[in-house]
């Protein structure tokens, strides 16, 4: 049976929400920074225990049950805006990235956030797309929830036309949760960025590129690395026709 006592929640002055997992050798806190968060919800979608919820206003992100937090910091690692934090005895450590071949540089571009004037990364890519004449007619949900200022509507009746600056578009689907209308709009993750030379075989980074691209794109990743192991080592792979 687990010991609760060995669990906590603290919100401090400075707008950060401490979870903290206390056993006897050591002391793991997750720190959440609501000042960074955008509810963006890259953090919900990777969670290997499905721990991390959007909160009822999607402006936030929680851990409504410390319990199941294995205190992995992968949301630290993947997090576009470094809002959260994985603390080790207070030291900044994610183990997860310590261990060779696990979780690899993540590359792309460093972009600003316009709402937060915080630096957000640009590692995945993608595409988004919206049809205006399926919009609910006074309805900008997908301008509010976007803290990257992708979507930008002439008008708010059936005659709006869409303007999309994807250049700032960081793919995080936050657009999608709180559009009321399926048919109106579409973002799709096609790849993500990483230093291919750093990964192994590792289940954790695949498991995180399954979540948030596809099975598809895992399987040609795996073939771009046994290839790339297979011309380091001499031999030549011979690919089967299916």
């Amino acid at each position: 049976m687990i010991n609760r006592n060995f669990y906590s929640r603290e919100k401090t002055d400075d707008n950060k929400v401490n979870y903290q997992m206390k056993l006897l050798e050591y002391k793991s806190v997750i720190q959440h920074d609501l000042n960074k968060c955008t509810g963006c919800g890259i953090c919900v979608i990777v969670c290997p225990k499905e721990a991390i919820e959007r909160t009822e206003t999607d402006e936030y992100v929680d851990i409504p049950d410390i319990e199941a937090c294995s205190f992995c910091g992968i949301c630290d690692y993947m997090c576009p805006f470094g809002a959260w934090t994985l603390l080790i005895d207070d030291e900044h450590i994610i183990q997860l990235k310590e261990t060779p071949g696990n979780l690899p540089d993540l590359l792309g571009k460093e972009l600003t956030c316009p709402r937060t004037n915080q630096p957000a990364k640009k590692y995945l890519e993608g595409y988004i797309k919206i049809y205006p004449k399926n919009c609910p007619e006074g309805c900008k949900k997908c301008v509010d929830a976007c803290m990257m200022d992708v979507i930008e509507f002439t008008s708010l009746d059936d005659k709006r036309e869409v303007k999309l600056n994807e250049e700032r578009c960081i793919y995080c689907t936050a657009c999608t949760f709180v559009c009321p209308e399926p048919s109106a709009l579409e973002v799709a993750r096609t790849a993500i960025k990483f230093d291919l030379s750093q990964i192994k075989s590792s289940s954790v980074f695949n498991e995180i590129i399954r979540k948030l691209i596809s099975q598809e794109a895992l399987a040609k990743i795996i073939k771009e690395k046994s290839q790339e192991i297979a011309r380091e080592t001499g031999f030549k792979l011979f690919s089967l026709k299916v």
